[in-house]
């Protein structure tokens, strides 16, 4: 019989395979709910930004490669962030400064762990301003204890201080729930207060210094 060559086997096989592969590949990707439709609805939007390039490493590759390095009297400083340093227009605020942003609106701590080297450390700044923590609180990458949160913000002081770079944290803004959703929200992500004492935590190790309290 037909069967008995082992060929013609094998390419059977192979055929139904793919035909099972394809089918699978045909479901729409899912990612767990947080039981926050908005929120859900956003990182939804995010699953090829997860799965792709999760650091977003693609956003300012080029205009590093353009950046040129520092003159020795230069004091170059990058604001690294979310998109509350995104949307910072530091030519505004500071004209004439060296100051490099550096911000990506939606990042949480664990996305800009990922991209340091490339947008900080690469760029031979005397220092770096971080404002982070603020998008881990709201699961924007899934759930994240405060301890976790403050391991990735002293990762990224330690190779900050391993590069000579010196670190300037800013503290998480605060928060509000004097509506019916934030109430809601901010009911189940409690614990800004404590991570706020573990950015007190890195300035008293002296891996770097505070810029504000958030109040």
């Amino acid at each position: 019989m037909i069967l008995r060559n082992p060929v013609i086997r094998a390419l059977i096989f192979l055929f139904l395979g793919t035909c099972v592969f394809a089918q699978q590949s045909a479901q729409p990707i899912t990612i767990p709910s947080t039981g926050f439709a908005g929120l859900d609805k956003y990182r939804a939007s995010r699953i090829a930004v997860y799965t792709d390039d999760y650091g977003q490493l693609a956003r300012y590759r080029d205009a590093n490669a353009a950046l040129k390095s520092p003159v020795a009297s230069e004091n170059r400083v990058v604001f690294f962030g979310d998109s509350i340093t995104d949307i910072w227009h530091l030519d505004e605020s500071f004209p004439g400064k060296p100051y490099v942003n550096r911000g990506i609106g939606g990042q949480t701590t664990s996305q800009m762990l990922v991209r340091f080297r490339q947008d900080v450390i690469n760029l031979q700044p005397k220092a770096v301003v971080i404002l982070a923590g603020t998008n881990d609180i709201a699961g924007n990458s899934g759930p994240i204890s405060n301890e976790d949160i403050e391991a990735n913000l002293t990762s990224l002081a330690e190779l900050a201080r391993a590069n000579k770079v010196a670190v300037i944290f800013s503290s998480i803004l605060p928060v509000h729930n004097y509506t019916p959703q934030s109430q809601d929200f901010y009911a189940q992500h409690s614990g800004v207060e404590p991570l706020a004492e573990g950015l007190l935590l890195c300035k008293q190790s002296g891996l770097s210094r505070l810029l504000q309290r958030g109040g």
